[in-house]
């Protein structure tokens, strides 16, 4: 018989009293080898004296206790690996986005100042056009086309106002 069936069947005893065949198996191996008998006398006695021993009660609530207890423990080597984590390496992601949101709001910013200049630059372009009318007389007869447009504009008032009460009657 090599350890490894002699572990065997001492992993057996721990769990059941070994069978006849068993038995004389170990009494053959100690017959060869009898300075192992010492040592399977003590483990016989020891297993023996624990399955004496009467079963310890578990408390109902054991499961959840361990699963506390476990996550305590993730908690704690969680705290003692960022307490070993430099400040700047937990400050990093932190600042990483505060640089992203700066550079977004400042390209937001010059596009929209470019953008603005650009349409100035062009409402002066236009209006510098409109300075530089060939004759100001062409001024002169404003008041004039604008009272011809506001007769044109109620002239059609009173012909939309004809029609309904023709439509009426």
């Amino acid at each position: 018989m090599n350890d490894s069936e002699l572990n065997q069947l001492r992993e057996t005893a721990w769990q059941r009293k070994l069978t006849p065949g068993e038995e004389a198996r170990l009494q053959a191996h100690l017959a060869l080898q009898p300075d192992t008998q010492g040592e399977w006398d003590e483990e016989l006695a020891l297993t023996t004296a624990l399955r004496a021993m009467p079963r310890a009660p578990v408390a109902s609530n054991f499961t959840a206790r361990v699963m506390q207890a476990v996550a305590h423990e993730q908690r704690a080597s969680e705290r003692s690996r960022s307490a070993k984590t430099p400040w700047w390496q937990r400050l990093s992601p932190r600042l990483a986005w505060a640089a992203l949101l700066l550079l977004c709001g400042s390209t937001t910013l010059l596009y929209h100042r470019n953008s603005t200049q650009t349409e100035f630059a062009q409402n002066v372009a236009e209006v510098s056009t409109l300075a530089a009318l060939p004759d100001p007389a062409i001024l002169r007869d404003f008041e004039a086309i604008n009272e011809l447009r506001q007769a044109q504009a109620a002239a059609a008032s009173d012909d939309a106002l004809i029609a309904v009460i023709e439509h009426l009657r």
